[in-house]
């Protein structure tokens, strides 16, 4: 049997699978603050947004004027565009840009670029990247999972020449590539 879902569940629902006007409808006829938090996770509803692929950017615009903070984190630190940008969905992404959203918000220490280069996301490093070129010159150490990184780094590599002139110029990639070869190193040893 299935349970119904009710008050900040049915809304985080809806933000994350319905479109606007079942998203209006929750707020007002059920009388559902936007604000309400997830409960186990404190999203927020522009959190819920960034798993809506198809309707997440027109929800953003709707839930900002509401008054939602594009900013707040949950109690994993992340921001609604971390999420959006972990999930790639791009489209949110950028209307939470527009929206308010920080660009320069960091994670553990770590600026977007280095938080999309640490789980092999290159959609949404490039995203960063189109938005913010000289991040990779704020980005300290860049790491990479060794398993099917081949596109990410050889994106890194043409960013990198295009930012740096050389190649060798760049303090940037000799980082990528040590952190790289380090960890193919450990898997092999490993074994």
């Amino acid at each position: 049997m299935m349970r119904m879902l009710e008050g900040s569940e049915l809304l985080h629902h809806m933000a994350a699978k319905s479109h606007l006007e079942g998203c209006k409808a929750v707020i007002e006829i059920d009388l559902v603050s936007p604000f309400i938090l997830a409960e186990d996770s404190l999203n927020t509803v522009l959190h819920s947004t960034a798993l809506n692929y198809k309707h997440g950017a027109q929800l953003v615009s709707y839930f900002v004027k509401l008054g939602v903070d594009p900013n707040k984190k949950n109690s994993y630190m992340e921001s609604p565009l971390h999420l959006s940008l972990r999930v790639q969905n791009l489209r949110t992404a950028e209307q939470l840009l527009r929206c308010g959203a920080d660009l320069m918000v960091e994670l553990d220490g770590r600026n977007l670029l280095a938080y999309c280069v640490s789980m092999n996301n290159l959609p949404g490093a490039n995203f960063v990247h189109q938005h913010d070129r000289k991040m990779i010159y704020r980005t300290e150490e860049l790491e990479c999972e060794a398993y099917d990184c081949h596109e990410l780094v050889s994106w890194l590599k043409v960013v990198g020449k295009q930012q740096c002139g050389t190649f060798q110029s760049c303090r940037l990639l000799p980082n990528i590539f040590s952190l790289f070869v380090s960890k193919i190193r450990k898997i092999f040893n490993d074994w």
